[in-house]
């Protein structure tokens, strides 16, 4: 089932620019692997490909799925209450919605095949898409949260991200951060708190990712999970659980929940070393997707 919208335009009501200087803390972390529930989503096996990119505090979810017999390219979904609803924006063949607020609004992209980077930044209120104003080449919103901010980032077509943050009446504050070459807001939580995760080069063609929070107009350098080479924020809940993924040594992928200065390990049991999540809610359920001996990427849920 396709959801009927109407397409407008946001206008930029105000601009700020700012270039950041990290608050850094260096605290000992420890790191634990549990014994997690792990659950495909309940219509993964109708599809080539899912994944969960956004959950509320409902239990709605957010993500994209993939037919194997169809030309079509990729479909977003919501599903809620057991009911899955496909998102198609016409005349396009890629539709990839990020995240969802407890009000059911929806941020994401959408952009045809032949497009590239040039994807087109959308809002869904009560079904009704909203294109948002492009600030570069690529810009992706990557979360809402329950207040209605939106926060993501763009690229100026030379392989640099620039984080940008619109408030909830339309004004728009674009950052770089200043200890690294990209920097990109992933998710927002109520209280206005962002997960980030930034990029720096490290020797000659080495690039490496690290996270960081904005909270409260400070910026804090995050302590990297225990053995990672490099590691990505993707979701924050409003307890300041921040959800990612991180790489180690052997160029294996794992999930990660930080907790205060705990790390827990996921590793979905179904993964081919390649686990992601990417969105954590005020109840603490975890979604994302991992990938399988085929190649394949299937949608989680663990509590």
């Amino acid at each position: 089932m396709n959801i009927f919208y109407n397409v407008s335009r946001i206008g930029l009501s105000a601009l700020t620019i700012f270039t950041l200087t990290s608050v850094s803390v260096s605290s000992p972390c420890e790191a634990s692997e549990t014994s997690r529930k792990y659950e495909n989503l309940p219509f993964d096996k109708d599809y080539l490909e899912t994944q969960a990119l956004g959950i509320n505090d409902a239990g709605t979810i957010v993500g994209t799925c993939i037919n194997g017999n169809e030309s079509f390219g990729q479909h977003g979904y919501i599903f809620k209450n057991g009911t899955l609803k496909k998102i198609d924006i016409p005349n396009r063949v890629f539709t990839t919605p990020q995240s969802i607020s407890n009000k059911d609004d929806v941020v994401g992209t959408c952009a045809l095949k032949s497009d590239g980077p040039n994807s087109i930044p959308f809002r869904m209120h009560h079904g009704a898409i909203t294109f948002m104003k492009r600030f570069g080449v690529e810009t992706v919103p990557f979360s809402i949260n329950n207040k209605g901010e939106v926060v993501g980032f763009f690229n100026n077509g030379i392989f640099s991200d620039t984080a940008f943050d619109i408030s909830p009446n339309g004004k728009v504050a674009k950052f770089r951060y200043a200890n690294s070459h990209d920097i990109r807001f992933t998710s927002i939580n109520s209280k206005g708190e962002i997960a980030a995760t930034c990029t720096k080069w490290i020797g000659t063609g080495n690039i490496v990712c690290f996270g960081v929070l904005r909270k409260q107009g400070k910026w804090i350098e995050l302590p990297a999970p225990p053995g990672a080479l490099s590691w990505r924020c993707m979701g924050i809940n409003d307890s300041g659980d921040i959800v990612g993924e991180f790489d180690d040594i052997d160029k294996y992928k794992h999930g990660f929940v930080l907790h205060g200065a705990h790390f827990e390990v996921l590793d979905d049991p179904l993964a081919n070393h390649y686990t992601s999540p990417t969105s954590i809610n005020n109840n603490g359920t975890i979604v994302g997707y991992y990938q399988d001996t085929q190649g394949h990427q299937h949608g989680f849920i663990t509590r």
